[in-house]
């Protein structure tokens, strides 16, 4: 905790829910990252705005991992290619390739974002599709953005501190009404 003090005491919980979360961490090795935005092309310096031959034109030369990774499962041999960045990705990597003939002359992809999806993410997915003739079903717990997302975390931290003094003022009282009782 002694490393958000600077930060100020007003967002030590915040930071705390982050670290919780896992999207905050203390760095403890080597940071993979160029490796991972090499390996998945995440930066496209040769983005053209006029003419987008890539996704990437939606973030201005940013590709989203998220989208990116459904990029890949266009081809089971794609996906075997980044392996190597996969694994560098905290947590488990599942990849199910299931399909199905149903007799369209479209593929179609689901993609569930769980914890919320950007209207960027959305826009690229949308250009994926259009591009590379996919119908790409998007389905999420909710849309969000860098505010909204910061905005619950710090009012998830408030509500827990009022459920907590809540609490706390509930034990309180029935131990008033118990001290009350046995006089």
């Amino acid at each position: 905790m002694h490393q958000y003090i600077q930060y100020g005491v007003q967002h030590i919980e915040t930071l705390l829910k982050l670290e919780q979360m896992n999207l905050l961490k203390k760095q403890t090795q080597k940071c993979h990252w160029e490796v991972i935005m090499d390996g998945l092309k995440l930066v496209n310096d040769e983005v053209d705005q006029e003419i987008p031959m890539d996704f990437s034109y939606v973030y201005l030369a940013y590709a989203p991992i998220t989208s990116r990774l459904v990029e890949q499962t266009f081809s089971i041999d794609n996906w075997k290619k980044i392996t190597r960045e996969l694994e560098l990705i905290p947590g488990p990597t599942l990849f199910n390739d299931h399909r199905v003939e149903v007799g369209k002359k479209k593929t179609m992809i689901v993609v569930y974002f769980i914890g919320g999806v950007t209207y960027g993410e959305i826009a690229t997915l949308r250009w994926m599709g259009q591009r590379y003739n996919k119908e790409i079903i998007i389905a999420t717990t909710h849309i969000i953005n860098g505010k909204k997302f910061f905005d619950d975390i710090v009012s998830s931290d408030k509500q827990n501190n009022q459920s907590n003094k809540s609490n706390q003022e509930q034990q309180q009282e029935q131990l008033n009404k118990e001290e009350h009782q046995q006089q």
